[in-house]
């Protein structure tokens, strides 16, 4: 009945239900976990440090590919 009576009288129905959703499952701050590393077999992986390598590599092989198309 306690939510019935608050989803009636609230003006924004869809915030006040993930509000009262997450403060029930625990998630009342609002914050999500970021995993920042996580392990791969003996070796530890850095999330940042991998998401810089790989976005270096894709931009110096799009480099790569408009010069190889430049020269053709």
């Amino acid at each position: 009945m306690y939510y019935s009576d608050l989803l009636t009288s609230s003006e924004n129905k869809s915030k006040i239900s993930w509000s009262k959703i997450k403060s029930e499952i625990g998630k009342t701050n609002g914050k999500n976990h970021t995993l920042s590393e996580f392990k791969l077999g003996n070796k530890i992986i850095y999330i940042n440090q991998t998401a810089k390598v790989f976005n270096n590599y894709l931009l110096n092989l799009v480099d790569e590919l408009n010069i190889q198309h430049a020269n053709i």
